[in-house]
């Protein structure tokens, strides 16, 4: 059977390829910030490696490399539009050993909820109801896509967006 999701690979191919410093001494600053337990997040992005770490609150702690970094100005914005859904992000510094490829640490608040990769948005027991559960999704990124949340307005591009 074909594989779909491999937590490890997903976090291996990380630190093989984006990250000068180690999964180990990443954990260690966020203990050192947030406490024990440290636990990777379930779902890893392509250019961040993600842990939840403490207990009460537990925070979340991402270390992001340098073409992925968190713009602090938008991120304060949305959380003053949304403060409910949208957590504080703080930055704290860069880790790197010397290094080409330093990572950018950055602490937030664990907000309850779902991810919104891991909702579904209706039954997905047969292809059909699959597909369309898909195609709602890309309407939904498409249109995100297609907002200026700064301005409150819709992206006029020439690029195609759907």
């Amino acid at each position: 059977m074909l594989e779909v999701h491999s937590l490890g690979k997903e976090i291996n191919d990380f630190f093989a390829s984006q990250a000068s410093v180690s999964r180990q001494q990443c954990d260690e600053v966020a203990r050192s910030i947030a406490g024990d337990p440290i636990e990777p997040t379930v779902i890893q992005g392509s250019f961040s490696y993600t842990v939840t770490a403490g207990a009460t609150p537990p925070r979340i702690v991402q270390f992001r490399a340098q073409s992925s970094l968190l713009d602090m100005e938008i991120l304060a914005l949305a959380r003053d539009v949304h403060p409910d859904t949208v957590p504080a992000v703080t930055f704290y510094g860069t880790l790197s050993d010397g290094g080409a490829k330093p990572l950018h640490v950055y602490v937030m608040e664990k907000v309850s909820g779902i991810v919104y990769i891991e909702e579904k948005c209706c039954d997905e027991s047969t292809a059909e109801a699959r597909a369309e559960a898909n195609a709602r999704r890309f309407v939904t990124i498409r249109d995100f896509a297609k907002y200026d949340f700064v301005t409150g307005e819709p992206i006029q591009s020439s690029a195609n967006l759907g």
